[in-house]
């Protein structure tokens, strides 16, 4: 029913034009539906609506990137990834999400660095950014699988299959099945 909830937060952004989490969903909403210009609209919205509020730029930064990122812009997400960096240094979603795109890239120092800096911030509670070590994992096997382990295990059965998840996708093919090494 993401019509209705789409509806429901155009409703509240319209009451209220500065309701930053109305049109921060609304993004959220039309990238799920595939209206990825009409997301990033929504999130330069919400931006210009509050600017300055530090609640959601780093998360809005990240819904441009993914939008473009989604449509193939590569180029222009990693620019919209480091934009949202210069504006929320410490968002553990927009850190997430420029690794992603940089250990897809290849650039594995980027993505390395931003992990770094994610896991010195994520809350061991926090269920959503568990990715995170295994973020890590991926780029250092080296390291071990138990941190990635311990965190993927303790997550809830109902935050397993998010988005961050299928971001995985382009990660996980750059790896030799056989050695777990980059391939």
């Amino acid at each position: 029913k993401l019509d209705d909830a789409l509806a429901m937060y155009q409703k509240q952004a319209e009451a209220k034009p500065d309701h930053v989490y109305a049109r921060f969903q609304m993004g959220q909403i039309l990238v799920k539906q595939g209206k990825y210009d009409d997301a990033i609209a929504a999130y330069k919205k919400q931006m210009e609506a509050t600017p300055g509020s530090g609640w959601g730029s780093g998360l809005s930064w990240e819904g441009i990137g993914t939008a473009l990122w989604k449509q193939g812009k590569l180029e222009e997400a990693a620019k919209a990834f480091a934009d949202g960096l210069k504006s929320d240094p410490e968002c553990v979603a927009l850190l997430k999400s420029d690794a992603a795109l940089a250990f897809t890239q290849g650039n594995l120092a980027q993505a390395n660095e931003r992990i770094e800096k994610a896991l010195k911030l994520v809350q061991s509670d926090n269920q959503w950014f568990a990715i995170i070590p295994f973020y890590a994992y991926l780029l250092n096997p080296a390291q071990g699988y138990d941190p990635a382990l311990t965190a993927l295990n303790g997550m809830q059965p109902t935050v397993k299959f998010t988005q961050d998840f299928s971001m995985m996708t382009p990660a996980l093919d750059r790896l030799d099945a056989s050695t777990r090494q980059i391939a």
